[in-house]
C-alpha cells in the first residue's frame, strides 16, 4: 500500500495496514461501517460496544468442544460475557 503526502489518515496509515496484514494471515476480514445492530442485526449484537461476536462463539465452541455438554458450553459463554462487561463503557 502507498499512501500519498495527502492521505495521511487513520484508514490509510493503521486500519488498512491491519487489514492487509490480516489477509496475509488468512484472516477474514469485512468492513462493518454500516452494521445494523439488534436481534436481527449484522452481527447479532446490540451496541457496538460489544466486542464478543457471541454468535460466532458459540458456533466455534461447539465446533471445538463437541464432547462436552451444552451447559459448560453455556457456563464458558456467560464467564467470557462477565469478562466482556467489565471493558464495556
Amino acid at each position: 500500500m502507498i499512501t500519498t503526502c495527502n492521505d495521511y489518515s487513520e484508514d490509510s496509515l493503521i486500519e488498512q495496514p491491519a487489514i492487509e496484514l490480516f489477509h496475509e494471515l488468512g484472516w477474514e476480514t469485512a468492513n462493518f461501517f454500516y452494521e445494523k445492530f439488534g436481534e436481527n442485526g449484522t452481527l447479532g449484537r446490540e451496541t457496538s460496544s460489544e466486542v464478543v461476536l457471541i454468535l460466532r462463539l458459540r458456533a466455534t465452541l461447539v465446533r471445538l468442544n463437541l464432547d462436552l455438554l451444552s451447559p459448560k458450553l453455556i457456563s464458558g459463554e456467560v464467564d467470557i460475557g462477565i469478562i466482556r462487561s467489565k471493558y464495556e463503557c
